[in-house]
Protein backbone atom coordinates (compact mmCIF):
# COMPACT_ATOMS: atom_id res chain seq x y z
CA UNK A 1 0.00 0.00 0.00
CA UNK A 2 2.94 2.14 0.92
CA UNK A 3 4.63 2.03 -2.71
CA UNK A 4 1.06 2.27 -4.30
CA UNK A 5 0.66 5.70 -2.37
CA UNK A 6 4.35 7.10 -3.17
CA UNK A 7 3.83 6.01 -6.55
CA UNK A 8 0.82 7.97 -6.80
CA UNK A 9 1.74 11.13 -5.01
CA UNK A 10 5.38 10.86 -6.88
CA UNK A 11 6.92 10.11 -3.25
CA UNK A 12 9.01 7.70 -2.14
CA UNK A 13 7.72 5.00 0.40
CA UNK A 14 8.27 4.86 3.97
CA UNK A 15 9.92 1.44 4.55
CA UNK A 16 9.33 1.96 8.83
CA UNK A 17 7.15 3.65 11.29
CA UNK A 18 7.90 4.48 14.70
CA UNK A 19 5.93 4.25 17.28
CA UNK A 20 5.86 5.41 21.26
CA UNK A 21 5.88 2.99 24.33
CA UNK A 22 3.42 4.10 27.13
CA UNK A 23 5.01 4.70 30.02
CA UNK A 24 2.76 4.10 33.07
CA UNK A 25 3.19 3.24 36.75
CA UNK A 26 2.21 4.84 40.41
CA UNK A 27 5.41 4.59 41.47
CA UNK A 28 8.48 6.76 40.25
CA UNK A 29 10.90 3.87 40.61
CA UNK A 30 8.82 1.49 38.44
CA UNK A 31 8.07 4.01 35.71
CA UNK A 32 11.71 4.52 35.66
CA UNK A 33 12.71 0.89 35.51
CA UNK A 34 9.72 0.60 32.83
CA UNK A 35 11.28 3.39 30.73
CA UNK A 36 14.66 2.21 30.94
CA UNK A 37 13.24 -1.68 28.99
CA UNK A 38 11.76 -0.47 26.70
CA UNK A 39 14.63 1.90 25.98
CA UNK A 40 16.35 -1.48 25.97
CA UNK A 41 13.98 -2.99 23.56
CA UNK A 42 14.65 0.10 20.85
CA UNK A 43 12.20 2.45 21.52
CA UNK A 44 13.22 6.23 21.37
CA UNK A 45 9.70 7.99 21.57
CA UNK A 46 8.05 7.49 25.06
CA UNK A 47 4.27 8.51 25.97
CA UNK A 48 3.59 9.89 29.32
CA UNK A 49 -0.03 10.74 30.69
CA UNK A 50 -0.40 14.15 32.52
CA UNK A 51 -3.16 16.03 34.08
CA UNK A 52 -5.06 13.56 36.27
CA UNK A 53 -2.85 14.80 38.99
CA UNK A 54 -1.76 18.02 39.79
CA UNK A 55 0.63 20.06 38.09
CA UNK A 56 3.90 19.44 40.73
CA UNK A 57 3.03 15.97 40.41
CA UNK A 58 3.21 15.90 36.61
CA UNK A 59 6.42 17.84 36.53
CA UNK A 60 7.92 15.36 39.05
CA UNK A 61 6.87 12.31 36.36
CA UNK A 62 8.14 14.06 33.24
CA UNK A 63 11.35 15.16 34.85
CA UNK A 64 11.89 11.62 36.52
CA UNK A 65 10.94 10.06 32.97
CA UNK A 66 13.86 12.92 31.06
CA UNK A 67 16.15 11.74 33.64
CA UNK A 68 15.43 7.84 33.90
CA UNK A 69 16.04 7.67 29.75
CA UNK A 70 18.73 10.89 29.42
CA UNK A 71 18.52 13.61 26.70
CA UNK A 72 17.83 12.23 23.57
CA UNK A 73 14.71 10.46 23.42
CA UNK A 74 11.61 11.90 22.56
CA UNK A 75 8.78 11.88 25.57
CA UNK A 76 5.41 12.97 24.42
CA UNK A 77 3.05 13.98 27.17
CA UNK A 78 -0.74 13.67 26.37
CA UNK A 79 -3.54 15.13 28.69
CA UNK A 80 -6.50 14.49 27.09
CA UNK A 81 -7.96 16.93 26.36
Amino acid sequence: MAELLARRLGTRAQTSLEVNALVSGARPEAMAAQARELQAAGFQTFKLKVGADSAEADLQRVTMLREALGSEPRIRLDANG
